[in-house]
């Protein structure tokens, strides 16, 4: 009898046993799942960490090439500017060589020569972008395009108006490179009456 209840007690003994190694089992099985989830989220997260510096790296390279073309293109326009500085007072001198010659009546052959050259001139700056500011008699003085050199009354000019142009002004892609030299009216002469 004590053989049986021992055999007994051995066989429930090792039931319990096997049962606490099934849920272990089980519960091994469990804990292995939520690892996988776990480490997939993980994972999940990373490749969505990839991604957002992806997308980040792009548009810094994106905004890199803009910014590059807009450099290059404003180096573009200074190097324009800086080379006709030069040229305006060549220019200028050959602008006045020609009005003299037109004044004083000088042979048409020559005159026509200085024309055809003071075209290609504008022709060569027209190409470039470059445009002329040049006021004409009466229009308003504009000091974001003019610089007086002086002033002086005038009868039928009123007080602030162009009298005349004395150095033409050039604007490079409609920013203002050089400004138009001009004679400035200060209104008509105030003449003293009698009291």
């Amino acid at each position: 009898m004590e053989q049986e209840n021992i055999s007994q007690e051995q066989v429930n003994l090792g039931d319990h046993i096997e049962n606490k190694e099934a849920q272990t089992e089980s519960l091994e099985g469990v804990s292995e799942v939520e690892v996988l989830k776990k480490q997939l989220n993980e994972k999940i997260s990373e490749c969505k960490d990839w991604q957002n510096k992806f997308l980040l790296a792009k548009a810094d390279l994106d905004n890199a090439r803009k910014r590059f073309a807009r450099d290059k293109e404003d180096v573009r326009a200074r190097a324009i500017e800086y080379a006709c500085m030069p040229i305006f007072s060549l220019f200028d001198s050959f602008k006045m060589g020609l009005e003299s010659v037109q004044r004083q009546g000088g042979a048409e052959e020559i005159l026509k020569g200085f024309q055809m050259i003071f075209q290609q001139f504008q022709n060569a700056l027209k190409a470039l972008n470059v445009e002329a500011v040049e006021p004409k008699e009466a229009d308003a003085f504009d000091p974001h395009l003019h610089e007086a050199v002086s002033n002086c009354p005038h009868d039928t000019i009123a007080e602030g108006g162009v009298v005349q142009l004395v150095r033409s002004g050039y604007k490079l892609n409609d920013k203002l490179i050089r400004p138009a030299s001009v004679v400035v009216s200060s209104g008509a002469e105030k003449k003293e009456g009698n009291a």
